[in-house]
């Protein structure tokens, strides 16, 4: 098999294994996305921690915040289990987490129009 019909070949995600690192971070990454996406419709609707949020700056800005401490503690806790997944699951997770917390926002706005 020549150079390029294998990068063609590990592209596709035929079974190619990323490595424990980079399988927790997309992992934190989709973890940190959903959560996101549900902290919008929560914090909106529920005024005690939309309040807490406020109080400890502005409640866009706490969002951000919370969202890096899960990710990057997430990501820490685990890196160090060692633990592998698919280059094709882990594009699956990166782009199903995006659109799902996306749409969570989305739709939460949507219905709040009406």
């Amino acid at each position: 098999m020549t150079d390029i019909q294998h990068d063609a070949t590990a592209s596709a995600g035929t079974g190619e294994m990323l490595d424990s690192k980079t399988s927790a971070y997309v992992v934190s990454y989709a973890v940190t996305a959903l959560f996101n996406g549900l902290l919008v419709p929560i914090k909106e609707k529920v005024p005690f921690i939309l309040d807490a949020m406020k109080a400890a700056g502005h409640h866009w800005v706490t969002q951000g915040v919370l969202d890096l401490v899960i990710f990057f503690a997430l990501a820490m806790w685990l890196s160090g289990r060692g633990r592998q997944i698919s280059a094709a699951s882990g594009v699956s997770y990166l782009i199903w987490s995006t659109v799902i917390g996306g749409l969570l926002i989305a739709g939460f706005y949507l219905i709040e129009l009406f």
